[in-house]
């Protein structure tokens, strides 16, 4: 953990000019070693940063998604406008990835961008809308709406569900 402070020291550098780097992951903190055999930690890849300059965003535009699944932020997840807190958002995955001693992986958790339950006037649907290994209800994977019945266990990414109205 203690190699995230060089991190954390370059993205608030990073931040106070307005920069926010949206793609924190694993992979872009390379680890290197100095003249005198430290290890210094770097972070790389600023390709999608956000400068706040539309001529330098040209990659931005709203309802975009860019970055990581794994790390993304919710509002990066939702295509929304991303500001300094996507960054802390995903150095906190990138901590948690640590802590784990594993990456992480984008299906690893339920969210609104995977599935989405609609109650209806005759009772509760599911739609899948972009679960990377989609949506099962009762093993059997949802490959349009389905009107939901006590007990049905719906698979999200590594989540079971169990509908209990």
């Amino acid at each position: 953990m203690r190699s995230l402070l060089p991190i954390l020291h370059a993205l608030a550098t990073a931040h106070q000019k307005g920069i926010v780097h949206r793609d924190l992951k694993p992979e872009n903190i390379f680890l290197c070693t100095t003249d005198g055999g430290y290890v210094q930690p770097k972070l790389v890849d600023f390709g999608i940063v956000q400068t706040g300059a539309p001529e330098l965003d040209r990659l931005t535009h709203m309802g975009t998604v860019l970055g990581t699944p794994a790390y993304l932020s919710p509002q990066q997840a939702r295509g929304e406008d991303v500001d300094q807190r996507t960054d802390v958002c995903q150095i906190g995955a990138v901590a948690l990835a640590i802590v784990l001693r594993r990456p992480l992986s984008a299906d690893e958790y339920a969210s609104t961008r995977h599935a989405r339950f609609e109650p209806r006037r005759d009772g509760v649907y599911i739609e899948d809308i972009g679960s990377t290994n989609g949506t099962f209800v009762n093993g059997i994977r949802l490959t349009r709406d389905r009107k939901l019945t006590p007990g049905d266990v719906v698979r999200i990414g590594e989540t079971d569900l169990r509908f209990e109205p």
